[in-house]
């Protein structure tokens, strides 16, 4: 406290009726408790009378409070630490020695990096606290998911994923964990939002924004049931009906019957029967097969057409046929016309060529009841 004497010079000061050494300036600051009082004295010698006493009190400083961390004082950024002083009351918090507005309770929450101190004021202001350092990292740039391909595909199927960070990766599938799946890479093969978090150095991540997988079930392997026989004459037919009302595809001897895809399939020709179901694009596997029997069945015949010189051999006709106990009749004329028989009853013909002219031939194969007649060869004699 600064005391001023109402005279500029001779001034003497005392504390408590002492003299104070040195103190004879028109001021005096005082810094310790007691009376002060100040005596004049002239140029002649002479003494003026003591001044009134002014009383001074010195209260003592706060004890210097102390700060104490609830947890680690490094952290990422996002992250805080819970910061508590010594005294209950009265205190103020300064971060790098500048007054935090507001922050005059016995905590503080930390969330800025920088040195954190406090004071305590009752009537006077103690010594800052020791500084408490908080460190708050930067976390890693915010990684993204590439996918190597379609993200909707069948059972059995999968997508490649990939971070666009090479390294501190972690995989999620639906906010899970995915024990193991560390690489910057990971195979998706099942339905859900894939992330994936990249972690540094320092502990700090930053998470991926969400890529979603469907996998597409398989449908269920469909059947085939026959509306009849399976085995019929030539010309007749069956109908086949899948187990599914939708998707169809049907196959005959493993190869697809274009525009087959109802329900059911008509079946008319030898072979081996399958239908397959597809759905979202995924493809079942195929039935157990329905084998259907034509009989007989020509597969082949020929030639259709020939020209040769009168006298010479003509090349045979051949017919190929499937059926148990073929029998077979050879007949002159246009195809179905059974007015002339011919001389063969074995697969092979070998056409007469004694006159000229042109001359029609073919064959009726015979299986049991059932029959299957040729198409008409032309044979001319020159």
């Amino acid at each position: 406290m600064v005391l001023t004497s109402s005279s500029a010079s001779g001034n003497q000061w005392y504390v408590n009726n002492g003299a104070i050494a040195g103190a004879t300036g028109n001021t005096y600051t005082a810094t310790t408790a007691g009376n002060y009082t100040v005596k004049v004295t002239d140029g002649n010698g002479c003494a003026s009378a003591t001044s009134q006493a002014v009383s001074v009190t010195v209260n003592p400083l706060p004890a210097t409070p102390s700060i104490s961390a609830g947890t680690s004082t490094t952290f990422c950024a996002g992250g805080s630490v819970t910061l508590t002083s010594s005294s209950a009351s009265g205190n103020q918090w300064f971060l790098n020695g500048t007054a935090i507005g507001g922050a005059t309770g016995n905590t503080y929450t930390a969330t800025a990096g920088g040195d954190y101190t406090v004071r305590v004021t009752n009537t006077c202001t103690s010594d800052p606290s020791q500084a408490v350092t908080v460190t708050v990292n930067t976390p890693p740039s915010t990684p993204s998911i590439t996918a190597g391909g379609a993200t909707t595909f069948c059972a059995g199927g999968s997508v490649t994923l990939t971070s666009s960070s090479t390294t501190g990766n972690q995989w999620y599938l639906n906010g899970t964990a995915i024990s193991g799946a560390t690489a910057s890479t990971y195979s998706a093969t099942v339905t859900g939002t894939y992330t994936v978090r990249v972690t540094d150095a320092n502990g700090c991540s930053a998470t991926s924004a969400a890529t979603g997988v469907t996998v597409n079930a398989i449908p269920a392997t469909p059947a085939i049931t026959a509306g009849g026989a399976t085995t019929f004459c030539n010309g007749g037919s069956v109908t086949l009906t899948s187990s599914s009302s939708t998707g169809n595809q049907w196959y005959l001897d493993g190869a697809a019957i274009s525009g087959a895809t109802s329900n059911t399939y008509t079946a008319a020709a030898s072979g081996s029967y399958t239908v397959k179901v597809t759905t979202n694009g995924c493809t079942s596997a195929a039935s157990a097969a329905i084998v259907v029997t034509e009989n007989p069945t020509i597969t082949a015949f020929g030639p259709l057409t020939q020209s040769v010189l009168k006298g010479a051999a003509a090349q045979p006709l051949v017919v190929t046929a499937t059926g148990p106990t073929l029998k077979y009749q050879w007949y002159k004329g246009t195809s179905g016309n059974t007015s002339q028989k011919a001389s063969s009853t074995s697969s092979t013909f070998n056409p007469p060529t004694g006159t000229r002219g042109t001359f029609n031939y073919w064959v009726r194969v015979t299986s049991g009841t059932c029959t299957a007649d040729s198409p008409t060869a032309t044979v001319t004699v020159n």
